[in-house]
């Protein structure tokens, strides 16, 4: 094993204090810039619709796993009241009762997400701005760190639908199209409270070991061991929440050792490609997440360290 019980004590510990008020500060400006400069008038005299904004956040800052060198704040920017569905999945009865008791809002994604870059432009200025394919990213600068924020529309995951009235049969989510026009529909919510409860009160080590995780797939980037981006912090939170409780106790080295025993025994059983996300909808491993083979380099790497 390449680390030992003190590294890996090291790389299980959170972001220093500085740079958790960094990150906080910068959430903090992007909500005050879009209760300043989002021109939700605009958007109503435009398309007679007024959008109701709940920002909040997600990913490694949410759910206390991040880490100093691949985290970014990550920040959703969700229209309540603008959703997408899978209505198409449900019998034809029922969809005709949905599309009987609600209407289409015609504000495009595309242009909600400019009229969140022109508001994120007139706080930070827009040369501290990068409009990425998924994200509007704020660039490290001044007081602030960097952050992905996140325009989305909400997402209705239905089982069935009888009538507005009854309308609770459904996963909220969220969704939002890339720069090419691809839909992403995620669960961020339910990825919190999984993640949460994984690690309470029984197993505070989750998110420790989580951090370990990610701090070492950082350092085994740096020595060109692992190639970059086959192990997003995202997939590996999903990948350790399925591992069970018991081999999170001990130190950090036999948490470790437990982890892999684990891998290696569904690896073995072929079982890698049935595991879950912790939103408990999404499988971890398909086309829009992440690839078996990415995996395979990834799990492979840390048995050579081991």
């Amino acid at each position: 094993m390449i680390y030992n019980e003190e590294k890996l004590e090291s790389f299980s510990q959170p972001r220093s204090r500085h740079e958790i008020l960094r990150a906080r500060d910068t959430q903090l400006d992007i909500r005050k810039a879009l209760e300043s400069y989002f021109d939700t008038e605009a958007v109503e005299r435009k398309y007679n619709f007024k959008p109701v904004l709940v920002p909040f956040l997600q990913g490694s800052y949410r759910n206390n796993t991040h880490v100093a060198k691949s985290s970014d704040v990550d920040v959703v920017i969700r229209v309540k009241n603008i959703w997408k569905d899978n209505r198409e999945v449900l019998p034809p009865d029922q969809r005709a009762k949905y599309e009987a008791a609600y209407s289409s809002v015609l504000y495009p994604f595309g242009e909600f997400k400019n009229d969140i870059l022109v508001a994120l432009s007139k706080h930070f200025g827009a040369d501290n701005l990068q409009n990425d394919q998924k994200c509007i990213k704020v660039l490290e600068h001044a007081k602030y760190g960097t952050a992905d924020v996140i325009p989305c529309f909400t997402y209705r995951l239905y089982g069935n639908f009888q009538s507005v009235e009854q309308d609770v049969d459904f996963t909220e989510g969220i969704c939002f199209n890339t720069n090419y026009g691809d839909l992403i529909r995620n669960f961020p919510r339910l990825h919190n409270t999984a993640l949460s409860r994984k690690c309470d009160p029984n197993n505070r080590a989750f998110k420790e070991t989580v951090r370990m995780f990610k701090n070492m797939r950082d350092d085994l980037i740096v020595r060109k061991v692992l190639y970059p981006n086959v192990a997003k912090s995202y997939y590996i939170e999903n990948l350790l929440w399925n591992v069970p409780d018991d081999c999170f106790n001990g130190k950090r080295m036999d948490i470790f050792n437990q982890i892999m025993s684990f891998l290696n025994t569904i690896t073995d059983a072929k079982l890698v490609p049935f595991l879950k996300c912790a939103n408990g909808v999404d499988q971890l491993f398909g086309p829009n997440n992440w690839k078996e083979h990415e995996a395979k380099i990834f799990f492979d790497t840390l048995k050579r360290i081991a």
